[in-house]
């Protein structure tokens, strides 16, 4: 879902946010989110500035995504992640794993 790293890279927690699945929308408040969202993009170590799609296995109801973010920084500048969807009244929603945004 490319609209998700697309938030991300904008530093928009609120389109973020919306995209989650109700599952965890509902067990993590928004200012928490917020705050691991910050977490997870000073962890890249470099400011990213683009997302390509690498691969995305559809499951039924469920997804993996696999992505690679691209960008400027003083050590690193990529970096490769795996999204989990689950679908929700016909849209794919993300699924973070219990541990988004802490070491």
């Amino acid at each position: 879902m490319r609209a998700f790293y697309e938030a991300v890279i904008q530093k928009n927690p609120t389109a973020v946010y919306a995209l989650l699945h109700p599952d965890v929308s509902q067990k993590l408040p928004r200012a928490e989110f917020g705050r691991r969202l910050e977490a997870y993009r000073r962890k890249l170590g470099f400011d990213p500035e683009k997302v390509a799609v690498r691969t995305c296995d559809e499951h039924g109801t469920e997804a993996t995504v696999r992505v690679f973010l691209s960008g400027h920084g003083q050590h690193r500048h990529g970096y490769e992640d795996n999204l989990f969807l689950r679908r929700q009244e016909q849209q794919w929603r993300v699924i973070l794993p219990p541990r988004f945004g802490l070491r």
